[in-house]
């Protein structure tokens, strides 16, 4: 080759590996764009799950407290204060009756989120009908309500054991709500228990202005 030419070959040759080079760089970083997105997306849906699932534990540990403690509310066979934390119970109820409903139907939940939901379902229906039943004066149907409901201690339990299984499995914290509700209507049930006496002044909560 004389000198001052261009090697036409070799130039076709250094601008063809330049193209490649860029080529694979862009697949490259596409390919890692591609990555980080699938990422993002895995990382999100197991988000979304995890509160999914989070709210279907609370829900049936809210179902559950109140389940254990209708049971001491009733054994005060029909006080007013007792009939009147009934119908603050029975409203939350129904809105626990209907988030249930829609959780359960959920594909986000696991086998054992949805087992608890199921059955947290199921309780608070027997629930709402023994207090649908309740009459202020009829002592008989504060104790049949008792009865029936007692009947279903053991689906409670297993509903609990599988709510605090699923918590675990995902690091979930204890249900501050369902906290709140037996210790609310614990205190309740305790003075309706063991009466204050009457200059010492009340000692449970006020059920109209405290949540749950």
């Amino acid at each position: 080759m004389a000198t001052g030419t261009v090697d036409m070959g070799s130039m076709a040759d250094w601008f063809s590996g330049v193209v490649s080079s860029i080529a694979i760089i862009v697949a490259l970083s596409g390919y890692r764009l591609q990555e980080r997105q699938r990422k993002f997306d895995r990382e999100l849906l197991e988000k979304q799950r995890k509160a999914i699932v989070r709210d279907a534990c609370s829900a049936t540990d809210q179902v559950v407290a109140y389940f254990e403690m209708s049971k001491r509310i009733l054994n005060s066979m029909g006080s007013p204060l007792s009939f009147q934390a009934f119908v603050r119970i029975r409203e939350h109820l129904l809105t626990l009756h209907e988030l249930l409903e829609i959780l359960s139907q959920r594909v986000e939940l696991t086998d054992g989120a949805m087992n608890a939901a199921v059955t947290a379902r199921r309780i608070c229906g027997v629930l709402l009908t023994q207090l649908d039943q309740l009459d202020r004066k009829e002592h008989r149907e504060w104790m049949d309500a008792l009865m029936t409901i007692e009947r279903l201690n053991t689906a409670a339990q297993l509903a609990s054991e599988r709510s605090s299984s699923v918590r675990r499995y995902f690091g979930l914290s204890a249900s501050t709500a369902a906290q709140d509700i037996e210790k609310k209507y614990s205190t309740l049930a305790n003075e309706l228990d063991y009466p204050a006496d009457a200059g010492a002044g009340p000692r449970f909560p006020d059920l109209s202005t405290t949540r749950y």
